[in-house]
């Protein structure tokens, strides 16, 4: 096998040819593998990991005296695809995901650790992404034990969980630390390191639950008005009035296929990569068109069966939910609505609030959730507390927090403290079970007090989480 720099040069350009590069593109590959083979002269022209990593080294530009972020784009991009050759003997185009899984660990005992939990995760079938996430934070762990000068976990002790969370503050929100902790959890139950698991609960970081908003009539306007005919994409614009109008996930975007989607009904039927539940949605008549447009016109040829391919070789399907955010934040500034931070999840929110303005075209039994509270229902109690406080508005709706901290939901069996959260104003109080929807076994849970007796208090309930305005899209996919 010619291991030489022009050798492996010339399989890399033709491997780009074949997969349909731009000439633009395969240009800029050839001019940084002429420098790549000058670099290697000295050394017999042979090419070698080591010699790969010094040439990516190499980002001051000769001209400038600077740094050339252009230099290490090319440079690396090349030693990559140049190292993949070297390990498998065959040229790797594949498109690399952002990040890398941030910083890994070296010690023997921290990689072991590392790959039983990358192991476990496989076997207990967890989605990609979770096992991306939960792996990141269990090797930020082990990298920050390891700056410390712990060879092993059993060295370790509950200061240090602690210490970990505290050195993140520089780079989460307070508020998003709740979600590095709910990351962190399995990985130290899996170690059955009890006392690591104490520590993490004892930071006591909370959730927030902050009320998101909803756009503008005006801004919504606008960005239907450019997906439609402006200087939008047909496949960003698609993209866009997916999450727009049918509240998808990004997840759910990203592995949306052709034969997901029924062209004569103008319906898409998936089973979403969160839940698992399947799900089916009428297409509105723009969106049908421009995934039309996009599918027949702008999609290139790919052997990928997934909708939304990359727009430059290789056309595989979009690499994550980071993709579908960059398109849909480009979309909005397109449109000139730049004072709103977007993204699927925003539009998510916005898609529930919208339908439930749309109070004639919601079920009855729905609409009675947002209806006139009788104000001698549910107010605060005597010695336990039980009563409802303002949590502000979503959209026109207000939200109420439904207090208990000694009482239970008898519907979901959960014991503990538990906080509720249900739509208000809210309906009278009603002790027969009845459903909110066709797909949703109950819409009522039971709260038992102390003293026997049973108070029934109206809140949307889908399994045994209680459900906020935007989760009534379709409760029973929660």
């Amino acid at each position: 096998m010619d291991m030489t720099v022009t050798g492996i040069g010339a399989l890399v350009v033709a491997e780009l040819r074949a997969a349909g590069y731009r000439e633009s593109t395969i240009g800029q590959y050839a001019k940084t593998i002429r420098a790549l083979a000058c670099y290697a002269a000295g050394q017999g022209g042979v090419y070698s990991p080591g010699l790969g990593a010094g040439f990516a080294s190499m980002t001051v530009s000769p001209r400038t005296g600077r740094f050339s972020a252009q230099r290490r784009l090319d440079y690396g991009r090349l030693t990559g695809v140049f190292d993949s050759y070297v390990r498998t003997g065959r040229v790797d185009l594949s498109a690399r995901g952002r990040g890398g899984g941030g910083p890994r660990p070296a010690k023997t005992s921290m990689v072991m650790l590392d790959a039983a939990w990358e192991a476990e995760m496989g076997r207990r079938g967890l989605a990609p992404a979770t096992r991306d996430a939960y792996g990141r934070v269990a090797r930020g762990y082990l990298v920050f034990l390891e700056q410390r000068g712990i060879a092993g976990l059993e060295s370790a002790d509950g200061a240090s969980v602690l210490a970990f969370l505290e050195s993140l503050l520089g780079r989460w929100a307070a508020p998003s630390l709740f979600w590095v902790v709910s990351n962190f959890r399995p990985f130290l139950k899996f170690t059955g390191r009890d006392d690591l698991v104490a520590a993490v609960n004892l930071a006591r970081v909370r959730r927030s639950h902050p009320v998101i908003g909803v756009l503008s009539d005006g801004d919504e306007d606008l960005v239907v008005a450019a997906c439609a005919s402006g200087p939008v994409s047909a496949r960003d614009a698609a993209i866009t009035l997916l999450a727009l109008t049918t509240g998808l996930r990004a997840c759910d975007i990203v592995a949306l296929r052709l034969a997901d989607v029924d062209w004569r009904g103008q319906m898409i039927s998936i089973v979403q990569q969160k839940t698992g539940n399947p799900l089916t949605l009428p297409l509105p008549a723009l969106v049908a068109a421009r995934l039309a447009a996009y599918v027949l016109d702008e999609r290139p040829g790919s052997a990928d069966d997934h909708v939304f391919v990359r727009s430059v070789a290789p056309h595989v399907r979009l690499a994550d939910h980071s993709s579908v955010h960059k398109v849909i934040t480009q979309t909005f500034r397109k449109a000139g609505v730049t004072d709103v931070r977007v993204g699927t999840r925003f539009l998510r929110h916005n898609a529930a609030s919208r339908l439930l303005r749309l109070s004639h075209l919601v079920p009855a039994k729905l609409r009675r959730l947002v209806q006139p509270a009788r104000p001698d229902r549910l107010r605060p109690g005597h010695r336990r507390g039980m009563g409802e406080r303002s949590a502000g508005k979503l959209g026109p709706l207000p939200v109420v927090d439904v207090l208990h901290p000694r009482l239970r939901p008898v519907a979901s069996g959960h014991r503990g403290q538990r906080r509720l959260r249900a739509v208000g104003p809210l309906e009278s109080l009603v002790r027969s079970s009845a459903p909110l929807l066709a797909e949703q076994p109950a819409d009522r849970v039971v709260l038992r007090s102390g003293s026997g007796t049973q108070s029934p208090v109206p809140v949307a309930m889908a399994g045994s989480r209680v459900l906020h305005a935007d989760a009534l899209v379709r409760a029973a996919d929660r």
